[in-house]
């Protein structure tokens, strides 16, 4: 492995121990990681712009600048990855993993998922695509700089929630935070065509990061909203079942202790369709505990 991937992976599982077994809050732990990252290659670069790289020099070059079948080196490696962590996240054990530990961290942990490890390794994996995305700039700049893709983090911020991913965790995807980076690019390109000068292209990122916010929790406020009624209305019709003595259309799971004095306590007075609610719900359950399995 190319020793600039390998250190990707070594501050990637720093961050993640430091995040899953220390418990630093991400944000504390990631930011200080790219304080010392960078520090570190000042460095060993003497904060000198590199642009000679060993006997494999034109090799480095053309993994950034050159192109296969026609098309551009990058654009074959981001078609790769898309495709492969596409396909991991929604059709993988794994990738269901990382949406249960990114939607509910508790409920994970009750299900027996190894959330730590997890964590340790969605980190390792982060730091490694930010090596590789590093990798691929270097070679098609021709030169290293200390001061090299800084600021980037709020245009990825950026790109993953306008492409529709939660800061919270648990939705988002990989075709998402890919339109998501190409319409800040194209947004960028826009503003340069129109003449707009580059020191306002930081305000209107971070001003589609805030709008993208803001819709983002209306939404989901809305969904809760909606969730609330329903939960309301199925609320009114088991009491309404109740005060009519009629136990089949109560749920188990939040009516039946209510229900079980007006039955009676001999077991002819039971409701014929408890086993069959019972087994439903227990089939509800199987999916979370495969997870662990």
């Amino acid at each position: 492995m190319p020793p600039e991937l390998a250190a990707s992976l070594a501050v990637g599982l720093v961050n993640g121990v430091l995040i899953a077994y220390v418990r630093i809050p991400p944000f504390v732990a990631t930011l200080g990681m790219l304080s010392i990252a960078r520090s570190l290659a000042m460095v060993a670069s003497q904060n000198k712009m590199v642009y000679q790289f060993g006997p494999d020099h034109d090799l480095f070059l053309w993994l950034g600048g050159g192109s296969t079948l026609g098309i551009p080196n990058p654009v074959v490696v981001l078609g790769a990855s898309c495709l492969v962590a596409g396909f991991a996240l929604r059709w993988t054990r794994w990738g269901a993993r990382i949406m249960a530990v990114g939607g509910n961290e508790k409920a994970a942990i009750l299900t027996g998922l190894p959330v730590k490890r997890i964590k340790v390794g969605i980190y390792m994996l982060s730091g490694f695509m930010a090596g590789l995305a590093g990798v691929l700039e270097a070679s098609w700049l021709g030169g290293v700089t200390t001061n090299l893709g800084q600021s980037m983090e709020l245009s990825v911020i950026a790109a993953a929630v306008i492409g529709g991913a939660n800061l919270l965790g648990g939705s988002g995807t990989i075709l998402g935070a890919v339109v998501g980076a190409a319409l800040i690019e194209i947004i960028r390109n826009s503003l340069t065509l129109l003449g707009i000068s580059t020191f306002w292209q930081g305000a209107f990122v971070g001003t589609f990061i805030v709008v993208a916010v803001a819709f983002d929790s209306i939404r989901r406020g809305r969904c809760r909203n909606a969730g609330g009624a329903q939960r309301l209305a199925r609320t009114s019709r088991r009491r309404i079942a109740l005060e009519s003595n009629q136990p089949c259309g109560i749920d188990v799971g939040s009516g039946l202790r209510d229900a079980m004095p007006r039955w009676g306590s001999g077991p002819s007075s039971r409701s014929p369709r408890l086993p069959s609610l019972r087994r439903r719900r227990r089939r509800r359950r199987l999916p979370f505990s495969a997870l662990a399995s």
